[in-house]
């Protein structure tokens, strides 16, 4: 995990780590950071969705995974990727017109 996801903008290192499974079963890692250090931060209300949360919570993929999702992002985002997804998506469209005639 990279220094980025262990610290708070004000530096403030995290109180504990967890490996956990997201609803889907996929693994996950929480971490969680002190409520001693988010209780009084002006952005904490922007950055949880509970609005009685004292602390901050993340949810981050294990770092093989970020990394392969943010690799398959820049590749879609390539114009040969977006001409051969451009084929297949027609082919799923005609696929279906079929299916509900």
């Amino acid at each position: 995990m990279g220094q980025a996801a262990r610290d708070l903008p004000q530096r403030h290192h995290q109180q504990a780590v967890h490996q956990r499974r997201s609803e889907d079963g996929l693994p996950t890692i929480r971490v969680r950071f002190s409520p001693a250090d988010c209780r009084n931060s002006p952005q904490l209300r922007q950055r949880v969705n509970s609005p009685k949360a004292e602390r901050r919570e993340i949810n981050v993929r294990p770092r093989d995974e970020y990394e392969a999702l943010q690799q398959a992002g820049k590749l879609q985002a390539t114009d040969e990727w977006k001409d051969r997804y451009e084929i297949r998506a027609g082919a799923e469209g005609t696929i279906s017109q079929a299916l509900q005639a």
